[in-house]
């Protein structure tokens, strides 16, 4: 008896494992794997870790893979239009010094500085900008326009009214992922992994439009490439970066540019999310970055940058370094050189850019 019940028991388990095996055939299974790839609409940013967004997954923090294509020149010519124009309004002159600070006289200021007739009392003429985006709102031009102002009267503060130049903006903003890549490839660019494209030897930036916040500050990044070409020419990859994302956030309040941290690098307290480069490593670092390293290195890099531009004595080496760096537009200063231009004066400055890091870092005004 026990024997019948024991084949019985064996033909009952086989017959139903063949029966679970035909009716789990071409079914899928709704469990979770140990590991998923997120959807990324945003294809420039590299993830550490991940908030849900409707629809999309973007980076929390993360980084533009950027690709900035020097050509080879003929010429070193920079596309800047001359020295930044002062106001005279009603006898008063209006200029921003080398101290960053708004200057008001009866006389006019150095005789770096042009004449700029006005009839109102407006921004200075700090550039001219062509935007072309088809099919894209008129609110979007408007928008860019004002951040830009904000961005360009900022930067003459920051890096001093003798620095700066006029600068012709070209930006083409193209509508979807097919368009973008056609235009970037068409000038022999390689738009894998990006966003945004700016061409040095054209002084024109190439940017996809994803969402309007995120297109605007994609915008402001490769328009500060555009600005560091024109007015400082060639700079170390750790500073054309660092400024381009210093100046991402910026917004226009009571008249002053705003510019806040990178929320791509700090929490929402204020506090940065994770562990950066020592200043004189990343000064010293060799500008071919390593993909796997992206992150670290835009974060250091913003971090160095909001550092230089929060205190009034490393504003004023910041400017020193610059004015030598535009002596030869077509070339950097060594990294020895320009280490010693930020570091002048400053007794330890890596004890300081600790104690910065470990800080509440807030908004800068200009």
């Amino acid at each position: 008896m026990q024997r019948w019940t024991r084949f019985i028991m064996i033909t009952v388990l086989v017959i139903t494992s063949i029966s679970l095996s035909y009716f789990f055939s071409n079914r899928q299974f709704w469990f979770s794997p140990l590991h998923t790839q997120p959807a990324v609409t945003d294809p420039t940013k590299i993830s550490e870790f991940h908030v849900s967004q409707p629809s999309v997954i973007l980076s929390k923090e993360s980084t533009y893979i950027h690709n900035n294509h020097k050509m080879f020149r003929k010429s070193c010519e920079k596309a800047d239009l001359g020295a930044v124009k002062y106001e005279q309004l009603d006898g008063i002159y209006t200029w921003v010094d080398e101290r960053g600070i708004k200057n008001f006289s009866d006389k006019k200021p150095h005789s770096a500085a042009e004449l700029y007739h006005t009839t109102k009392n407006n921004t200075l003429d700090y550039f001219e900008l062509n935007v072309q985006a088809r099919g894209l709102p008129v609110r979007f031009k408007n928008q860019l326009s004002a951040n830009l102002r904000a961005v360009f009267r900022a930067y003459a503060t920051l890096v001093g009214l003798k620095v700066m130049r006029k600068v012709k903006l070209n930006l083409h903003i193209l509508p979807n992922t097919r368009a973008y890549n056609h235009e970037v490839k068409s000038l022999g660019g390689d738009p894998t992994g990006t966003t945004g494209v700016y061409f040095g030897s054209k002084n024109t930036a190439y940017i996809k439009y994803s969402t309007f916040e995120h297109t605007i500050k994609v915008a402001v990044h490769e328009a500060v490439h555009a600005i560091n070409e024109a007015v400082i020419g060639d700079t170390p990859k750790w500073f054309n970066e660092g400024l381009a994302e210093y100046f991402e956030y910026t917004h226009v309040h009571m008249q002053a540019s705003i510019i806040e941290p990178n929320k791509s690098w700090v929490s929402l307290n204020g506090r940065l999310l994770k562990s950066v480069i020592q200043p004189r490593k990343l000064v010293h670092t060799s500008p071919h970055w390593r993909k796997s390293n992206y992150a670290q290195m835009y974060r250091s890099s913003w971090a160095f940058v909001y550092f230089l531009a929060s205190d009034d004595t490393r504003k004023l080496l910041l400017r020193k370094y610059l004015l030598a760096e535009q002596s030869n537009k077509c070339d950097t200063l060594g990294n020895d050189k320009i280490w010693t231009y930020l570091t002048a004066r400053q007794g330890n400055l890596e004890h300081a850019f600790v104690r910065f890091t470990k800080s509440k870092l807030t908004a800068h005004r200009y």
